[in-house]
């Protein structure tokens, strides 16, 4: 909690909504890195059970969410997922703790003036 306390003592902000597409092509847009915080044995099984990790966001286009996934097996590497499926992913992520269903933008600070 300390350090979440330093955070906003510094400065630092923090946002709360439900993700969307909008949020995923913004940061893409800008060059900045994104992380989802995602279950992603929805989309691959016919049994699924959640696995919650992160997956940085590499790119968007019209219809797909592309990823980079740490898992070790076959599931991990370079993925894409058609934007339904990537926001469910993220959205189903939200059963294990609330705040789970997440992306992680890293903005630079601004200088004041």
């Amino acid at each position: 909690m300390s350090h979440f306390i330093g955070f906003i003592e510094n400065g630092g902000k923090i946002t709360s909504r439900i993700p969307c597409r909008e949020d995923v092509q913004e940061e893409i847009d800008s060059k900045r890195p994104l992380c989802a915080l995602m279950t992603t044995n929805f989309i691959y099984s016919d049994k699924p059970v959640f696995n919650f990790h992160f997956n940085v966001v590499t790119g968007i286009d019209d219809n797909y969410v592309y990823v980079n996934d740490p898992l070790w097996d076959g599931r991990g590497g370079k993925n894409k997922y058609t934007i339904t499926e990537f926001l469910y992913g993220l959205y189903a992520s939200a059963y294990g703790d609330l705040d789970n269903a997440s992306l992680i933008k890293i903005k630079p600070i601004s200088k004041q003036q």
